[in-house]
């Protein structure tokens, strides 16, 4: 992140720089338009701003620990990076949520209100006893139909819902 920071400072023609990293999992998330990372966002950024001044960036990948003196240098830097409590180099915090988890937060809110809200509700006894448990129904395939309907409602023509009604015996 440092290296794309300080290129656009540099004074060499044509314009022109390489970016080498071990990770293919980078490389991928880049070239990904679906992900938005933080981390991935701010490269991107940078390297826009980088093509605006005239630049041409290209990324390429390199195999990790065999000798290669330029990452080799990388990873120590991150290994002390990541073990000093105050590194003398610019601090990049991580202050986004994935999108997933996000979702995955919603959704468990969304049943708990949702079982809260089936628990005091004093209507729908027939359901309840098929479904007492709002996680459990929602792990059912059922395909509905008229007569599943009727008996999990507890409504339509049976016997003991027309008799309620005083329409059959």
């Amino acid at each position: 992140m440092e290296k794309l920071e300080g290129i656009n400072k540099q004074s060499i023609n044509p314009l022109s720089t390489t970016m080498f990293t071990d990770s293919r999992i980078t490389l991928d998330s880049l070239q990904n338009y679906k992900n938005h990372g933080y981390l991935v966002e701010e490269i991107r950024k940078k390297v826009a701003n980088l093509e605006r001044n005239g630049w041409q960036t290209r990324f390429s990948w390199v195999k990790a620990h065999i000798g290669v003196k330029g990452n080799e240098k990388a990873d120590k830097v991150a290994k002390e990076a990541a073990k000093s409590a105050k590194s003398t180099t610019t601090q990049y915090e991580y202050k986004k949520l994935p999108k997933s988890y996000l979702h995955h937060v919603a959704a468990e809110e969304a049943k708990q209100k949702w079982q809260r809200e089936w628990t005091t509700c004093n209507k729908a006894a027939a359901t309840k006893q098929y479904f007492p448990s709002v996680q459990d129904s929602l792990g059912i395939k059922i395909t509905l139909n008229t007569t599943l309907t009727a008996v999990l409602t507890g409504h339509g023509k049976t016997r003991a819902y027309l008799n309620r009604f005083k329409l059959r015996d």
